[in-house]
């Protein structure tokens, strides 16, 4: 479509006016956090005071960067962005435990823009990212979230351990080996749980919000083992630098070929969960006194129990023979059937602490959702869940997966249950959604609320309820589409050219309509 220079120069005014509302819209932010205990360890159990804690949730990964704004790969999110997030985790979970897996700490290496990065260079610290983690750590704790950290990633899709072992000119395994990139990575851990953020005052690694520092994400991938010395030693320098927070490891390695679980002989062809195990008890990783928590991440199920095995078999060798938290970091790209059978496994087996689904994404700051493709024929889940072909426009449909809905079900399903539940709690009244600017012919757009189902739009001829003549034009309209599509256009042969309407939407969830947004004007035609 080949737009005319006026309404070019009103869409680029849009994209400009919609980022200044979305970045005030959580906003204050600071001080004002409940108050909450750590969660701690008692012996494979998490604990929040004297009960138990477990939790159903998800990864929430573009909480600290953004890699969905159109082709920008690597950005700051908005306020409003880290809010719809936590909010959604918040609402999600109901009565029990909210928890919430973000992603690492960006590493900057070989990139255009390294001012996107938390670190630019060795030792160098951007705080204009810093400070939009500052924001999602007080949120957090505003909604009452906790979160669990990853610290470096084996990926380099925001940058890990191969980009920061370039800054001393070494490879990839070297990051494990060589002493000069551990004393690296050591002041570099220092840094980052010794920061004080700047709107709460409290260093990480006093903040409750955070439940856990994980020593990185996926390190070794399915196939390699990190050296067992290097996972003691950094998890060592966590906890005495970190002591009053969980620490968690950073394996993933279960397998070489894929190959269905055997529950009986503990093993199958080219799966390496036990040996994965046997390293880690061998080399003592599973009785140190520095790690509190040992995970799995499970893709690729080879068969409807797989994962459910797995979890059984996981859980009896790190928590019953260990002593250790055991909970599944990830799970996903599988049917809903995969994902009952492990989860409903894990509510009967307190030995398991928890599991989070890859991945969660959020409301945009130029209204819809950011969509994420994970792979083939895989995106990311939204609250509170959709249908493929929900939405109006098929060209901004969010793909989303088949079973999302179902899935969504689930989980609450499950926080249900934990929560010792017969069925979840309803989403309540929607929080008030905001009106972004009018583009001409009349398209809407507004920030979007975690738990509306649908939306009403209500329009007054003149300024905003001058003549107290609202009208319903609209409802049962979705926000179900991809960042920056229109959400609904008005009829313009319906309207008046030369004359003003107003126009505001409010939320529907399943427990009734929200709050009136503020109304936007616009001339017609």
């Amino acid at each position: 479509m080949i737009l005319s220079a006026a309404k070019t120069l009103r869409m680029l005014a849009f994209v400009v006016v919609a980022a200044q509302v979305a970045v005030s819209h959580a906003l204050p932010i600071g001080r004002d956090a409940p108050v909450v205990p750590f969660i701690t360890r008692n012996g494979a159990t998490l604990m929040d005071g004297n009960k138990p804690f477990r939790f159903a949730s998800f990864n929430i990964p573009s909480l600290f960067v953004t890699e969905d704004v159109g082709a920008l790969h690597d950005q700051a999110p908005a306020d409003y962005e880290q809010w719809d997030l936590l909010r959604s985790i918040k609402l999600f979970a109901g009565t029990n435990t909210a928890v919430a897996r973000s992603y690492v700490f960006t590493i900057a290496w070989n990139v255009t823009d390294p001012e996107n990065f938390h670190m630019k260079g060795l030792g160098d610290y951007n705080e204009l990212v810093w400070a939009r983690t500052d924001t999602a750590i007080a949120l957090a704790a505003q909604q009452g979230v906790r979160l669990i950290i990853p610290i470096i990633d084996w990926w380099s899709y925001h940058g890990g351990v191969a980009e920061f072992a370039a800054y001393r000119g070494k490879a990839k395994w070297d990051f494990f080996t060589d002493g000069q990139l551990r004393n690296d990575f050591k002041s570099h851990i220092t840094h980052c749980l010794n920061r004080v953020n700047t709107l709460t005052g409290v260093a990480y690694k006093d903040d409750p919000t955070i439940m856990m520092w994980e020593i990185g994400n996926e390190l070794g991938e399915w196939n390699g083992i990190v050296p067992p010395d290097w996972t003691l030693d950094i998890a060592q320098h966590v906890k005495t630098t970190a002591p009053k927070q969980l620490v968690g490891d950073a394996s993933i390695n279960q397998m070489t070929v894929l190959g269905e679980f055997n529950p009986t002989t503990k093993q199958a062809w080219g799966y390496n969960h036990t040996r994965k195990f046997d390293v880690m008890a061998a080399a003592g990783i599973l009785d140190s006194p520095y790690l509190d928590v040992i995970s799995d991440h499970y893709y690729d199920a080879m068969g409807a129990n797989d994962w459910m095995d797995r979890a059984a078999d996981g859980s009896a060798r790190v928590a019953q023979q260990h002593l250790k938290v055991y909970y599944i970091g990830e799970f996903g790209f599988e049917g809903e059937v995969v994902y009952r059978n492990l989860l409903n496994s894990m509510v009967k087996n307190p030995l398991i602490a928890g599991a989070a689904i890859w991945s969660l994404r959020g409301h945009s700051r130029f209204g819809g959702y950011y969509r994420h493709y994970e792979r083939t024929s895989w995106f990311s889940y939204h609250l509170p869940g959709y249908q493929p072909g929900f939405s109006h426009s098929a060209s901004f449909d969010l793909g989303s997966n088949s079973d999302e809905l179902d899935t969504m079900r689930l989980m609450r399903s499950v926080n249900a249950q934990l929560a010792g539940l017969a069925t979840p709690v309803p989403y309540p009244i929607p929080d008030q959604p905001q009106m972004l600017p009018i583009t001409v012919p009349v398209e809407l757009h507004w920030l979007g609320v975690p738990q509306a189902g649908s939306y009403e739009v209500w329009r007054d001829k003149g300024d905003a309820g001058q003549d107290g003549g609202w009208t319903l034009v609209a409802q049962g309209v979705t926000d179900a589409l991809q960042a920056g599509a229109v959400l609904w256009t008005d009829n313009v042969a319906a309207l008046t050219c030369g004359i003003l309407y107003s126009y505001l939407v409010r939320a529907v969830s399943e427990s009734g309509p929200g709050p009136f947004a503020d109304p936007v004007t616009v001339t017609a035609c």
